[in-house]
């Protein structure tokens, strides 16, 4: 209450010295009044993708950020096929799987090792949760390119886009357990991985350079924590 009443004092005073009785009044009630009343909990729940795989935590997290980009990507996707420009939705996908990269790669805290039993046992669940929620997150841009054009060449596409972007965010995920803590380093790193992915794409002979990478993160995790 005193501290409602002090900052309520300039008010005041200026009504006394004018003879503003009845401001005056309602200012002196409002600060004796306002304490006194109960204060609602407001309680605000940030909404993530309904869909990603139990236990995946940082997915769900990394999703309430990216959930309205992701929204606004996959009705950018809709548009273009609309207007027959359906490169719009071979942009947004690769933009969107960097940026769901990015934010997953965050350094791990030494309690979150603690619930796993051995170290084999959390690379598995990290491949298994890129696998997962990458069909889940990137099934909406691949509806819309089998929609635009369902041949042999576009399955093919969707396949080979889903192997490398699963790949990329499988890298992303072992990429936390080196514990880098400047996120410029995070995103050179995570750019030269992406490039890889990226040629892969391209280029089918740079998918073996792809796997290989993630078999060698996941060798080098299992080194640092089998130790």
């Amino acid at each position: 209450m005193a501290e409602y009443v002090l900052l309520s004092t300039p008010l005041i005073a200026i009504c006394a010295l004018r003879l503003y009785w009845v401001p005056l009044l309602v200012c002196v009630a409002i600060a004796i009044v306002l304490p006194m009343l109960p204060r609602p909990q407001l309680q605000f729940t940030m909404f993530t993708y309904p869909f990603l795989l139990k236990g995946s935590y940082q997915y769900a997290g990394s999703m309430r950020t990216l959930l309205i980009p992701y929204l606004l990507g996959i009705l950018s996707s809709c548009m273009g096929l609309l207007y027959h420009n359906i490169n719009i939705t071979y942009a947004t996908l690769l933009l969107f799987v960097y940026l769901l990269g990015f934010l997953i790669c965050q350094p791990v805290r030494k309690s979150h090792l603690m619930f796993y039993s051995s170290p084999l046992r959390m690379i598995h669940l990290q491949s298994i949760y890129a696998v997962g929620n990458t069909f889940a997150l990137l099934c909406p841009f691949f509806a819309i390119l089998l929609i635009h054009k369902a041949d042999a060449l576009v399955i093919g596409e969707v396949v080979m886009i889903y192997i490398l972007a699963t790949l990329f965010l499988f890298q992303s995920e072992l990429i936390r357990y080196f514990k880098i803590d400047n996120p410029i380093v995070i995103m050179i790193v995570l750019s030269a991985l992406f490039m890889v992915d990226a040629v892969g794409y391209m280029k089918t002979v740079m998918i073996p350079l792809a796997a290989f990478t993630t078999l060698l993160l996941s060798f080098m995790v299992y080194s640092k924590y089998s130790a």
